[in-house]
């Protein structure tokens, strides 16, 4: 992949103020030929991903000020892992996910990105998650990784 090392598949979380690491890491992906699916809780102006070739699919999700629960991070599991069954080495790109794990007090979220993993995997498919660096502290971010078995990849890493 240009620009640096390349992500593996499975689930990476990218800790970067704004998404613009993983949209042109989802961009890239699919103008290789990778199907995705990006979901985000910006704009649908504010979301400056244009594969230059290839198949994506948007998905907005609940506004910040929005409550959202463990009942919310099943049902953003269901829609990656069900995609996922549908695009063997497809990407899903997924921003702003800070709303969903201190709503929900972490352990859905980690739990569902914990079995999201092991479905992309198996799938050969990249699932790539951002973080805003001041979202949630280093301990924070620290336990929801190893809660479900995840990489970081910090603001200064190269990808």
């Amino acid at each position: 992949m240009a620009g640096g090392r390349p992500v593996s598949p499975g689930v990476s979380i990218i800790i970067e103020p704004a998404p613009d690491r993983i949209m042109r890491l989802f961009s890239e992906l699919v103008t290789g030929g990778c199907k995705g699916l990006y979901m985000t809780r910006r704009l649908p102006g504010e979301v400056n991903v244009r594969p230059e070739r290839g198949s994506a699919k948007y998905v907005w999700l609940p506004s910040r000020e929005a409550q959202c629960g463990a009942e919310d991070a099943f049902a953003l599991g269901s829609t990656i892992e069900k995609f996922l069954e549908e695009s063997v080495g497809g990407v899903v790109a997924v921003d702003g996910v800070d709303c969903l794990d201190s709503a929900s007090g972490g352990k859905p979220f980690a739990e569902m990105f914990g079995a999201v993993s092991r479905k992309a995997l198996n799938q050969r498919a990249y699932v790539l998650v951002q973080i805003p660096g001041g979202a949630l502290s280093e301990e924070r971010r620290e336990k929801l990784a190893r809660a479900a078995g995840l990489p970081i990849l910090a603001e200064d890493a190269t990808c």
